[in-house]
């Protein structure tokens, strides 16, 4: 919202053409980069960067979720109504965090225990495992 002009705008990152929708989470993480100004991520099942404040967006990764199609069936959750509150997607993400030293490394936490990390800016993406990280997880946050 433009605050002097009380103007809105719509800043979501949108499918390509012939996608299937994008996995936002009731909770989708926005992050602010502490390093370039203007720069903001969004995360689906894929991280979204705008240099721009929100008016374009790149997609900079691939799907970083478990992609797990068992835990993509919202349509199909067999109650009265569609659950279309997104309150429950899954194979979404849950957190991203830049680093404040190094705008080249990104962390990004999904909503079942994937732990993904990029040291070149996005060009290459690297899961991360170990015993703190069980799948089905959540990541919520970093501690840098």
């Amino acid at each position: 919202m433009n605050r002097h002009t009380l103007e809105n705008r719509f800043i979501q990152p949108q499918p390509l053409y012939g996608e299937k929708k994008l996995h936002f989470n009731w909770n989708t993480p926005i992050h602010v980069s502490p390093n370039e100004k203007g720069t903001i991520y969004i995360g689906a099942q894929f991280l979204f960067r705008s240099r721009d404040h929100g008016q374009s967006w790149d997609r900079i990764s691939p799907d970083l979720t478990t992609n797990d199609p068992e835990k993509q069936k919202q349509e199909e959750s067999g109650g009265v109504t569609i659950d279309n509150s997104a309150a429950e997607m899954h194979t979404s993400i849950y957190s991203i965090s830049e680093s404040p030293k190094n705008g080249q490394i990104i962390w990004v936490g999904t909503r079942r225990g994937n732990l993904q990390i990029t040291r070149d800016g996005a060009k290459t993406w690297t899961k991360r495992r170990g015993q703190r990280f069980r799948p089905g997880q959540k990541l919520v946050g970093f501690h840098r």
